[in-house]
C-alpha cells in the first residue's frame, strides 16, 4: 500500500501510538452496554488476524528493530501484550467465572 508521497507504510517508523481501531478507550465509556461489549469483543477476535496482516505488511526485519535501546521492538511489544492476556486476564477471567469472590 502506496502513501500520496509513494512510500509504503512499511517504509515509514512505526509510531507508538498508531491507531488500533478498539470501540474502548482508555476512559471507560459512560453508557457502556452490551452492544459496545459484542462489538468489543468481535474485535479483540479480529486481532490476531489484524496483527498478523500487519507483520505481513511491515516485514520482519523492521518487526524485530527496535526502536530504541532502551524500547521493544514489535515483536516484543506483541508477544508482551500476548503474555499479560495468558498469564493476567486469562487467569482473571477464568477466576471470576468460577468463583464466587475471586
Amino acid at each position: 500500500m502506496s502513501t500520496t508521497n509513494g512510500s509504503s507504510r512499511a517504509d515509514r517508523p512505526l509510531s507508538v501510538g498508531a491507531k488500533i481501531p478498539l470501540v474502548m478507550s482508555a476512559e471507560r465509556p459512560r453508557n457502556f452496554d452490551m452492544i459496545d461489549l459484542v462489538r468489543t469483543l468481535r474485535q479483540l477476535d479480529e486481532m490476531p488476524s489484524f496483527v498478523h496482516s500487519r507483520a505481513r505488511e511491515i516485514g520482519v526485519a523492521r518487526c524485530a528493530q527496535r526502536p530504541a535501546p532502551d524500547a521493544f521492538s514489535w515483536i516484543e511489544n506483541v508477544c508482551h501484550l500476548r503474555d499479560v492476556d495468558r498469564e493476567g486476564y486469562a487467569v482473571r477471567v477464568a477466576r471470576m467465572a468460577e468463583e464466587v469472590l475471586p
